[in-house]
């Protein structure tokens, strides 16, 4: 990890902030031999467990940087295996829905941004391009139309560093996006918590029902209990209803969740407010938002972590080829094209699963108190229990939903086709690959890619979309740039990838 004095004057890629999306971000230039400096005022490694559910998109990413694997190994246990409504957790259970019915997860990992960011970062350690700068500050920003300039700050020193791309990334309270001069829109309090990192073992009441979440509906203490490393580390979500809460009434408040006299210590709490928001655009000059800086989801589907990983897969590419001059400058307006809408869409999905989450109360009855709860539970009918387990079952798709993963400027919607996990090239899937060896070997050094060459066969193609088609066009995010039979429509296909989007296409975009 660089220190200010060792930071040079000038680096291509100025990121502003090191959590999983700056990172992330670095490590995805460097497959294309980009240099950038990641700057973070921490030493990077967050204590609380922060968001925790990586979706199966996202560990894709992942293993195109070479941390899926190192991911799957950190996965602490419980497995996901069931989302639990319970009275308290030592108490009464209402009804739980069996993650493995439904498929899920398949491919997701489970794993707390406290135990994500160290893969990251040593992943970052191990990097000739990707360098990170901790506990250090980025005072301020000047841009023009050539450069970014920004002065950084570590203890008593601090260094002026000119970038010729910045990336903001660093997070929903973003400085970075402020400077800039870029509102967000959407509602700005939807309610506000105390995240409460909790030490326990709550081995003995989460064994026989494993899963990460737990809906505790006492209404004199109810909350939200993630369950994290199960002898150790989990988050009380406790809804604040506009109050301040002490540390002897989160205490209590706690004790009352949990039930039956668990052991526990707080590690930390913290307040928060649930927003819905989304930059009102993703890109102004030679600077970019991602993650939390360009868009704020409430925390209900786990959606903004993932939608931040997909921002940098999608811009790291194009921001790549237009500095080695491969593409053209107009390419990285397809980045918010792309991005915001998917943004916009996972933020209002988040929203609704959170509205949502008040089925279960009202298919119980009204109940004041743990008494009454409890009471309510005892008497329920068949017909009522019915009503309860489908009002929970109806939350479903809040826990297996991947979002909507960004298609391309020209409404190709995104497409699983299970292709290698090389992010540095183009590929074609062919039906007859050996006869385009040498039109493609023209191509690349035409148009200075990389194309890589695969039977339609390795592909995946659940839906049957390759079946007719004699070439697939992939872009290096894995979106289908084109279809088409011969190397010269490939030639035409390639030069408007490399061009971006015309001003026409953006301006009737930017309109609708």
């Amino acid at each position: 990890m660089t220190r200010v004095h060792d930071i040079p004057d000038s680096v291509p890629v100025l990121i502003i902030g090191g959590g999983p999306v700056g990172m992330s971000f670095a490590l995805l230039l460097e497959r294309y031999g980009i240099q950038s400096l990641v700057v973070e005022r921490t030493d990077a490694l967050p204590q609380t467990p922060r968001a925790h559910v990586i979706r199966k998109r996202s560990m894709e990413i992942f293993d195109k940087i070479g941390a899926a694997s190192a991911i799957f190994d950190a996965v602490p246990e419980p497995e996901t295996r069931f989302i639990t409504w319970v009275a308290q957790l030592a108490g009464m259970e209402i009804g739980r829905i069996d993650m493995a019915k439904e498929g899920i997860p398949n491919g997701w990992a489970n794993l707390p941004q406290n135990l994500l960011c160290p893969i990251l970062l040593d992943q970052m350690a191990h990097s000739e391009l990707a360098d990170i700068a901790t506990e250090t500050d980025c005072l301020d920003i000047a841009t023009d139309a050539d450069r970014i300039t920004a002065t950084l700050r570590s203890g008593d020193e601090t260094k002026t560093v000119s970038a010729r791309w910045l990336i903001a990334a660093d997070g929903a309270n973003s400085q970075t996006r402020n400077t800039l001069g870029i509102p967000l829109s959407g509602p700005e309090d939807l309610g506000q918590f105390y995240m409460v990192h909790l030490k326990a073992d709550l081995t003995e009441w989460v064994k026989d029902r494993p899963g990460p979440l737990f809906w505790v509906l006492n209404p004199e203490a109810g909350g939200t209990l993630i369950v994290h490393e199960l002898e150790k580390s989990h988050v009380f979500m406790v809804p604040s209803r506009g109050k301040e809460l002490t540390q002897d009434r989160l205490i209590e408040h706690i004790r009352h969740g949990l039930g039956g006299g668990i052991p526990f210590d707080i590690l930390s709490a913290g307040r928060w407010t649930a927003r819905s928001q989304i930059a009102d655009r993703y890109r102004q000059g030679r600077a970019f938002l991602v993650g939390d800086a360009a868009h704020r989801f409430p925390p209900t589907g786990g959606l903004g972590l993932n939608t931040g990983i997909l921002d940098a897969h999608n811009l790291a590419w194009k921001l790549a080829l237009v500095d080695k001059g491969i593409a053209q400058e107009a390419l990285l307006d397809s980045y918010d094209m792309e991005c915001r809408s998917v943004a916009a869409t996972n933020a209002e999905a988040s929203l609704h699963n959170m509205m949502t989450l008040g089925e279960v109360h009202k298919a119980l009855g009204p109940f004041k108190t743990l008494a009454e709860l409890e009471r309510r539970l005892d008497t329920l009918t068949p017909q009522e229990k019915a009503s309860v387990q489908r009002a929970i079952d109806n939350q479903t798709s809040h826990f297996t939903s991947d979002g909507i993963l960004p298609g391309t400027w020209s409404g190709e919607p995104h497409r699983d086709l299970g292709v290698p996990a090389n992010y540095g090239s183009f590929k074609l899937l062919m039906k007859a690959p050996p006869r385009w060896a040498a039109p493609l070997a023209m191509l690349e050094k035409k148009h200075r890619i990389r194309i890589e060459l695969y039977p339609s066969i390795q592909a995946t193609d659940h839906g049957g979309y390759l079946k007719d088609k004699e070439a697939v066009l992939l872009r290096p995010d894995d979106q289908v740039a084109w279809t088409g039979a011969t190397p010269e429509d490939l030639d035409v296909a390639l030069a408007a990838t490399l061009a971006g989007p015309t001003a026409a296409h953006t301006s009737a975009v930017t309109a609708a």
